[in-house]
This record gives C-alpha cells, sequence and structure tokens, in this order.
C-alpha cells in the first residue's frame, strides 16, 4: 500500500504505530541516481543500500513521527576503483537526527523560550535542541564579508 506525503522525492512504503504512540513512516527514494562523490558525475548504477537512517519528523496529531529510510547506493564506473556513493535526498542534512523541516519548527519553538523549555516540549534532549540550533546558526563571523564598521559599541 504506498501513501500520499509531504516529503519530496519519496513514497511512503509503511506506516506504524508503536505501543508508546509513536508514528514511524518508513520510506523509499523515489529519484534515481545521485553526484559521485570523488568526480561529481551522475552515477545511476545501484549498488545495495546504506544503514537504515531514523529522523524525527513534525509531529501528527501530538504524536512524535520518525521517518526511516534506507538510502540507495550508487557505483561510479567512471572513477578507478569505482566508489559507491550513498544517495543524499534534500529533506534532510547526513549525520542529523531530525528533519530539516523539525530543525526549522525547533528554530521556531526557541523564540521567547529556553533552551530547556523547547527540550521539554518536543520530549528531546538538551544537546538536540543545541545540535538543531547550531545547524543553522553560525558561530564564527566570515570578516570578508563586512566592509564597514560605523559603530561599535563596548
Amino acid at each position: 500500500m504506498r501513501y500520499h506525503s509531504d516529503i519530496p522525492d519519496v513514497e511512503i512504503e509503511n506506516v506504524e504505530l508503536t505501543k508508546k504512540g509513536d508514528i514511524i513512516l518508513t520510506v523509499v527514494s523515489t529519484v534515481e541516481g545521485t553526484h559521485c562523490h570523488k568526480c561529481g558525475r551522475e552515477i545511476s548504477k545501484p549498488y545495495g543500500h546504506g544503514k537504515m537512517i531514523k529522523l524525527r519528523h513534525l509531529s501528527i496529531l501530538g504524536m512524535n513521527v520518525y521517518i526511516h529510510i534506507r538510502p540507495v547506493r550508487y557505483q561510479c564506473t567512471s572513477c578507478a576503483g569505482k566508489p559507491v556513493t550513498t544517495q543524499i535526498l534534500n529533506w534532510y542534512n547526513p549525520r542529523s537526527p531530525h528533519t530539516k523541516a523539525y530543525d526549522n519548527h525547533i528554530l521556531l519553538e526557541m523564540v521567547n523560550s529556553t533552551v530547556e523549555d523547547v527540550s521539554i516540549k518536543e520530549d528531546l534532549g538538551y544537546e538536540a535542541v543545541m545540535g538543531s540550533l547550531y545547524r543553522h546558526i553560525d558561530t564564527e563571523v566570515n570578516w570578508d564579508g563586512i566592509k564597514r564598521l560605523d559603530v561599535i559599541g563596548l
């Protein structure tokens, strides 16, 4: 059975409601191919799947939603050694435990709230909230982009 979702480039393969009341959406990519991480060429020769990724997504009716995806891996036939590249879809960042939409939701929850408030409201650890914050906010100044400082307050 196939379900429709607002997440681009995937089809929902399975929907599961856990005993904890969480919703787990198992999805598969509908995008064919990716770019080789070495040469940058478009590659489309499938080479299995990567490990299952579990991503927190926006809640539905007060229930936590998790997306499970096994990203497709592709082999480059042009490069020496025929390296394999894992497909990354544009709605999540590699090594992030959240979808981009959920990270944006956390940022909105931070308005007029503390990290601890958001941690409690979203049932997340303190470090998970800080991780979302750090993924969106530069912690260093790019001085090359600043031509002139008119006023410096001390």
